[in-house]
C-alpha cells in the first residue's frame, strides 16, 4: 500500500460514520471515498467495514489497524509541520528587479510581508527599467510587463493583464469634475508624457488625440506623472496594474484604442529547486493574487464613476485561485 490518502479515507469515514460525511470533510465525491476503500479492501484481502443502511462500522479487522493508521496519521501530519517549519526558516539573499514604480508602490510593502513570515530572507531589490540577464545572474526575480516572454530557460507566470486608461486623483474630481470621453480632456489640465517614457503607441496616440493647449506639464518618467495625478495636479494615462487597489484614483475613461499588456513574473529555470527564490516567486503570486480580490471589490464601489456611459474599466486581472503558482515559461511552452 503506497498512498497515504487510502488511511486517511479509512479514518474518516471510521469518525464520520458513513462516507457521505467523510467525503464532505475530505472536500471530494462520496464515490471517491466509497472505490478507494473498496480498492484499499481488496489490496489488503480483508473487509475493514460493515456496509449498513446505517452507515459504516469498523470490523475487527479495521478496529485491530486502527493504532497503526492513527500512528501513521500523526506522522504525517508531523511531516507537514516540520516541513513547513523548514520552510519558514529559508534563508539567504534574493535579487529582485522591476521598474522604478512597481518597486515603490508594491515592493517596498510585499518585503515588508514577507518578512513577517520569512524573516531570514533578505531581498535586493533593483529598481531599473532594463531588462537584466536572469540567465547571466543580473538578478534572480524579475517582474516585466510586455509580451509573453521567449527567452530559453526562463520559468514563471503571468502575474496579471494591464490596460492603460486615463487617471485623475479624487481631489481633482472634487475640484474639476471627471472626464468621460477624449473630448472631454481639452476642459482638463493634463500631464502628458515624454517620449521613450511611455510605451511607444501610447505616447503617439497622447501626441495625436489630446489638444497641445490643455497639456500643463510634460514628464519623463511614469513615476513623475503616477504622483502627479495622485497629488490633484492634473489628469493622465497610467496602468490599471499600478492604479489597482489604490482608492484614490479614479478611472476616467479607457480609449478603445488601448490594448492589453500582461505583467510577468519570472526567475531561471536553474532557480527551480532553489528555496528561498521558490519562496519569493510563491509569496509574490500569492500577494498579487490579493490585490486582485481587494481591486476588484473596491471597483464594485467605484460604479459608472470610474468609467462613464457604462465603460467601466476591469482592473489589474490576476490569474484565479486555480492558476498554478508556477507554470513553466521555457522557450514557447504553453501556460
Amino acid at each position: 500500500m503506497s498512498d497515504w490518502n487510502d488511511i486517511r479515507y479509512v479514518l474518516e469515514v471510521w469518525r464520520a460514520g458513513s462516507t457521505l460525511a467523510a467525503s464532505r470533510k475530505l472536500g471530494i465525491s462520496q464515490s471517491t471515498v466509497m472505490r478507494r476503500i473498496a480498492a484499499l479492501e481488496t489490496e489488503l484481502a480483508i473487509t475493514l467495514f460493515d456496509k449498513r443502511r446505517t452507515g459504516y462500522a469498523a470490523t475487527g479487522a479495521l478496529t485491530a489497524l486502527l493504532p497503526r493508521m492513527e500512528a501513521t496519521e500523526a506522522a504525517h501530519l508531523a511531516f507537514e509541520h516540520d516541513a513547513e517549519a523548514i520552510g519558514r526558516d529559508v534563508s539567504g539573499t534574493v535579487t529582485l528587479t522591476a521598474a522604478e514604480l512597481v518597486c515603490s508602490v508594491f515592493l517596498n510593502r510585499a518585503i515588508t510581508e514577507l518578512r513577517r513570515t520569512h524573516p531570514a530572507i533578505r531581498i535586493e531589490l533593483l529598481a531599473s527599467g532594463q531588462m537584466l540577464d536572469l540567465a547571466a545572474g543580473e538578478a534572480d526575480i524579475a517582474i516585466r510587463a510586455g509580451p509573453r516572454p521567449v527567452g530559453t530557460g526562463l520559468f514563471g507566470r503571468s502575474l496579471a493583464q494591464e490596460t492603460w486608461g486615463f487617471y485623475c486623483s479624487s481631489l481633482y474630481a472634487r475640484e474639476h469634475g471627471v472626464p468621460r470621453s477624449v473630448a472631454e480632456l481639452a476642459d482638463h489640465a493634463l500631464l502628458a508624457p515624454k517620449e521613450k517614457s511611455f510605451p511607444a503607441p501610447i505616447v503617439n496616440w497622447f501626441r495625436q488625440s489630446v489638444p497641445d493647449r490643455a497639456i500643463v506639464a510634460r514628464h519623463s518618467g511614469l513615476a513623475p506623472v503616477y504622483y502627479g495625478v495622485k497629488s490633484g495636479a492634473g489628469v493622465s494615462v497610467l496602468s490599471d496594474f499600478l492604479a489597482a487597489g489604490d482608492a484614490d484614483l479614479i478611472c476616467c475613461f479607457v480609449p478603445p484604442e488601448f490594448s492589453r499588456s500582461e505583467i510577468w513574473l519570472l526567475t531561471h529555470e536553474r532557480h527551480r529547486q532553489t528555496a528561498r527564490i521558490r519562496v519569493v516567486m510563491r509569496f509574490l503570486g500569492a500577494y498579487f493574487d490579493s490585490l486582485r480580490s481587494l481591486a476588484v471589490a473596491e471597483s464594485a464601489t467605484i460604479g459608472p464613476e470610474a468609467g462613464g456611459d457604462g465603460a467601466v474599466v476591469d482592473v489589474a486581472k490576476l490569474p484565479s485561485d486555480s492558476t498554478p503558482a508556477d507554470p513553466e515559461i521555457n522557450g514557447g511552452t504553453g501556460l
